[in-house]
């Protein structure tokens, strides 16, 4: 269900978006080394299933929330019983959308779309008030 945007949204929208790129212009432009000596140098980022996050989206994270550690998107804190507090804005991080596969079925190129995920801060309780 797409849903129509007023133009302050769309600005809004807009400028989250770029601020993103250039985020991840920056960190792809780091060389190598340096890129991993920055990701060594941060907390260890987990989902709310438990799985770290890649160095390229810890960094992401971090650089938009620090002091993130446990991030999660809208609907995985609802599984987990938790809930995004009204008024929360989230990160953006790099989504794997799929993998195309070359004629053998051996992986030939990821796809990634942007999601959104808030840290566990941003989150309280599911009471069954809130969940009504």
């Amino acid at each position: 269900m797409k849903r129509n945007l007023t133009p302050e949204q769309k600005a809004q929208q807009d400028e989250r978006r770029a601020k993103f790129r250039k985020l991840a212009h920056d960190i792809a432009a780091m060389p190598d080394d340096k890129r991993m000596e920055f990701a060594r140098s941060l907390p260890v980022v987990a989902t709310v299933e438990g799985r770290t996050l890649s160095p390229t989206n810890t960094m992401l994270v971090c650089m938009q929330s620090p002091g993130a550690t446990i991030v999660g998107g809208f609907r995985q804190w609802l599984k987990a019983g938790r809930v995004v507090r009204k008024g929360e804005h989230g990160v953006s991080i790099w989504i794997p959308s799929g993998v195309k596969n070359d004629d053998n079925g051996v992986p030939d190129e990821v796809h990634f779309l942007t999601g959104t995920v808030f840290d566990v801060s941003q989150t309280e309780v599911l009471t069954e008030q809130a969940a009504a």
